[in-house]
Order: C-alpha cells, then sequence, then structure tokens
C-alpha cells in the first residue's frame, strides 16, 4: 500500500512545471518569501545595481524581469499561487498559461552565478512566452567582473 502512496507523490512532484507569476511591482521578495512559506519552489532572478543618493552609493539587489517570478507548481497549487497575497496572475498566451520547461529556467540560472548576482550594464531585453520585460542595461556579467 506504501508504494502506491510513494508513486502519486512522485507523479505529483513531476507534474509541477514552471510558469511566470506577475506580481504587484516591488513585491517580488514579498511574494516569492510567501509563496515558499506555502511550500511552492520560486526563481526570482535578481541583479547587482548601485544606486546614488545625495551623500552616499547603496548596492541594491533588483529583479531581472520586474513585476515577474517564477514559481513551479501543478494543477492543484494553482489557486493557492492565485490567493497569494501581492499575485496579479499567471502570464497566459491567449486563454492558457504555457508552462516553461526546466531547461529554459536553468538556462535563466546561468545569468547568475551560485550566492550571487548579475550586474546590468546599458539596455537587456528578454522575451519570454509573450512576456517582454525592459531593463536599463545591455549585457549582463556576474557580479565582480568588470
Amino acid at each position: 500500500m506504501q508504494s502506491s502512496i510513494a508513486s502519486v507523490e512522485i507523479e505529483s512532484v513531476s507534474a509541477a512545471r514552471w510558469y511566470a507569476v506577475r506580481v504587484q511591482s516591488q513585491h517580488e521578495n514579498a511574494v516569492a518569501v510567501s509563496m515558499e512559506s506555502k511550500g511552492l519552489e520560486t526563481f526570482l532572478p535578481l541583479y547587482s545595481a548601485v544606486r546614488r543618493g545625495p551623500a552616499n552609493r547603496r548596492q541594491l539587489l533588483l529583479p531581472l524581469l520586474p513585476g515577474v517570478l517564477f514559481c513551479r507548481f501543478d494543477s492543484d497549487a494553482r489557486r493557492s499561487v492565485l490567493l497569494t497575497p501581492g499575485v496579479v496572475g499567471v502570464v497566459d498566451i491567449g486563454d492558457q498559461s504555457e508552462p516553461f520547461a526546466d531547461s529554459e529556467i536553468a538556462a535563466i540560472r546561468t545569468l547568475i552565478p551560485s550566492g550571487g548576482s548579475v550586474r546590468v550594464d546599458e539596455q537587456i531585453v528578454i522575451t519570454l512566452c509573450g512576456l517582454q520585460a525592459e531593463s536599463r542595461g545591455a549585457r549582463a556579467t556576474a557580479s565582480g567582473e568588470e
């Protein structure tokens, strides 16, 4: 009997797919923490930016895709995702949500060194499933590289 329970758990884990989730502006981190507290896997790509104030310079980690984070979930968890405070919706193409392949998420992760961040210079435009995000800056380099 236990083997059938284990196989059901394995199937539900493999049924979980990556989706782009649109969130309220400047709430990406809070939404990611909230989703993770629900047991959902999230990925929020960040880049390093320096902001100059009148008397100081601050190093900030900002979302590479403002207003978007990636979440891995199955169809049963969709309602939980949509009810998370700060979530606007799942990015759809037409009337359907289009999941990302694990390899596509892995490709985005390669931009960010483990434990590090990405420095963005000039302008970068990323198009994902019909979602276009623009950030100021054209090349992304690992933090600490010039």
